[in-house]
């Protein structure tokens, strides 16, 4: 059974905390993510699509802490924020269970675009996601669990998303080998092996985001050993 709820998101008392009086205001402007690189519940995430040959996607990294300004930091405090925006869409509503412990902000929060919920990222969708918080200490949802505050807020993720084509770097010189029985690349690296091969292939190499690629295998009519193994 939860215990009482110390503060409410629409309190309109101002709050004593380490010293420092808060004036009652806009909860709003109090209560939120702080992002890294953005403002309180606003962030811009510029990502990169490449398309052609060499396709792939790359994306900034989406890093920000709650904060709440009417409630202090406390030692075993614990801050739980689940996405209302995404109530329907799995089996899990998506959620993140942090410590609000330390320099008046929550541990740090990783996000990530989605529908399911994920234990490492907390999933949320393009535009503004609407939020239920609990500060609370004790075991979540336990006998033992005292809540300090609870309330809504919403958050705006806002995309930018820029095309790019890349194809793959292709190698001036392939590399050559043997098909075995099975249709497998084995590339021959002694001359004994190259007269044993049936049937002698190249292949293109590439490379590709940084990674080695390989192309279509063709046959080589050649067996001069020197032709082979030059590369």
């Amino acid at each position: 059974m939860k215990k009482k709820v110390l503060f409410t998101a629409l309190a309109s008392a101002a709050v004593l905390a380490g010293g420092a009086v808060y004036a009652q205001n806009n909860p709003e402007n109090l209560i939120g993510f702080g992002f890294k690189g953005g403002r309180l519940n606003q962030v811009l995430v510029r990502a990169t699509e490449y398309i052609g040959s060499c396709p792939g996607f790359q994306q900034n990294d989406i890093v920000a802490w709650f904060r709440d300004k009417e409630v202090p930091v406390a030692k075993d405090r614990r801050v739980r924020l689940t996405n209302l925006s995404l109530d329907g869409f799995s089996d899990k509503v998506p959620y993140s269970d942090r410590e609000y412990e330390k320099k008046n902000k929550s541990e740090k929060i990783k996000f990530q675009f989605g529908d399911n919920h994920s234990k490492s990222r907390f999933i949320v969708r393009p535009g503004v996601n609407q939020f239920f918080y609990v500060i609370y200490e004790g075991d979540y949802d336990e006998s033992d669990m005292e809540v300090i505050k609870e309330g809504e807020f919403s958050a705006d993720f806002q995309r930018d998303i820029r095309q790019v084509d890349r194809d793959i770097q292709w190698r001036s010189t392939p590399r050559f080998g043997c098909l075995d029985a099975a249709g497998n690349f084995q590339q021959l690296t002694d001359i004994n092996e190259i007269k044993k091969c049936p049937l002698p292939v190249s292949q293109k190499v590439g490379t590709c985001n940084s990674r080695t690629v390989y192309g279509d295998v063709k046959p080589v009519w050649s067996l001069d050993a020197d032709f082979w193994l030059k590369d």
